[in-house]
């Protein structure tokens, strides 16, 4: 999410996008990361539609990462990527 609040990309086929981009204008006005679990069992997670009985961790951090930077770069030229986190690890660009 740019800070005008242009989004790019998904996350989960759209079951969360909304918590997710509360997320973002959250940790763009606070300079915060976030990591958010939703899941079947959590109010909130199925409040905004994720009801596959899976859990999803989200975490949301400002740019400044290379790597999520690369990855946002790729996205933006319509080249196919994906950003896999680790709770213990850096961020991993694949596509």
């Amino acid at each position: 999410m740019a800070a005008d609040g242009t989004v790019v990309g998904s996350v989960s086929g759209g079951c969360v996008e909304g918590a997710v981009y509360e997320l973002c204008r959250a940790a763009l006005e606070s300079g915060l990361p976030v990591l958010q679990r939703f899941g079947y069992s959590d109010e909130d997670a199925f409040a905004v539609g994720l009801t596959c009985g899976g859990v999803l961790d989200v975490f949301v951090q400002r740019g400044g990462d290379p790597a999520a930077e690369a990855a946002l770069a790729a996205a933006e030229r319509d080249i196919p990527v994906a950003a896999a986190y680790g709770h213990d690890a850096a961020p991993a660009p694949t596509g």
